[in-house]
């Protein structure tokens, strides 16, 4: 439905955005994190 209202090239980008936030998510490890993961251990 939204290729269809927006485009393939708007559908993409916003795509690609999702994917490059969450890679730059997945390359973080907060203080939370750590802690969580001592507290585990």
């Amino acid at each position: 439905m939204l290729r269809e209202a927006m485009g393939d090239a708007v559908v993409d980008h916003y795509v690609r955005a999702a994917e490059v936030e969450l890679e730059d998510f997945d390359r973080v490890v907060t203080d939370y994190e750590v802690a969580r993961g001592f507290e585990r251990s």
